[in-house]
């Protein structure tokens, strides 16, 4: 069983987004934050789906983000098996911009760009927030 520091639960496309956590777990301006994911996969997906992490500001305006495959690229979500857990780490080069920003995640088809439909705890629509990210 996978440890993580935030508990999740949202559905997201083909997976459930069981948990995430941060390396290191306080962000500073201008530093590189690890963002953990940890999925369960539903079974394989019709598509592959790549993720993606973004840090909101308060204006809705994105201040960090990171795009990949899920399992670092190495793992295309066409192959995954039902229950299966995918751990994903994106790599966020945090803002200079000091203050409260939003954390969100989800999936999306690279080719057509159109995102999965998020369901569940912290779901908006198209991603998850989750949760509160404090740049020190």
């Amino acid at each position: 069983t996978p440890h993580y520091e935030h508990a999740s639960g949202a559905t997201v496309g083909p997976a459930t987004l069981l948990g995430w956590d941060t390396a290191p777990a306080t962000a500073q301006a201008g530093e590189t934050l690890d963002v953990r994911l940890v999925w369960r996969a539903q079974g394989p997906a019709d598509r592959d789906y790549a993720v993606f992490v973004h840090l909101v500001d308060s204006a809705g305006a994105i201040a960090a983000q990171h795009d990949g495959r899920p399992g670092g690229s190495s793992y295309p979500a066409q192959g995954w098996v039902a229950e299966e857990i995918v751990e994903d780490h994106h790599p966020l080069a945090l803002p200079a911009e000091r203050g409260r920003y939003e954390l969100r995640a989800g999936l999306y088809d690279p080719e057509t760009w159109e995102r999965a439909s998020a369901a569940g705890a912290g779901a908006a629509g198209d991603y998850v927030v989750l949760g509160e990210m404090v740049v020190e």
